[in-house]
């Protein structure tokens, strides 16, 4: 993602990047805006599967499912989970 255009990429064909909020080993983090949801501000988890070895599209899925299942007041909630060849 380039920094300096942060307001016109667009991840998933819904998710506007307001700005990058960390970058690890594990990806970037954003600060999203959803345009489904009224512009709510969102983060965004980024990886890049195709790049690392041995971390298929179906670890991040299980990822979701698990997270999505956990309510406690000191994790976040997940919304979504999509994949975007871009």
């Amino acid at each position: 993602m380039n920094e300096r255009s942060t307001n016109d990429v667009l991840i998933a064909h819904r998710y506007r990047v307001v700005r990058r909020l960390e970058t690890g080993r594990g990806g970037n983090v954003c600060l999203v805006r959803d345009t489904f949801n009224d512009d709510a501000l969102k983060a965004l988890k980024q990886t890049a599967t195709g790049r690392r070895q041995g971390e298929p599209i179906s670890r991040l899925r299980n990822e979701f499912l698990l997270l999505s299942r956990l309510h406690h007041p000191n994790i976040p909630a997940v919304y979504d989970f999509a994949a975007d060849r871009e």
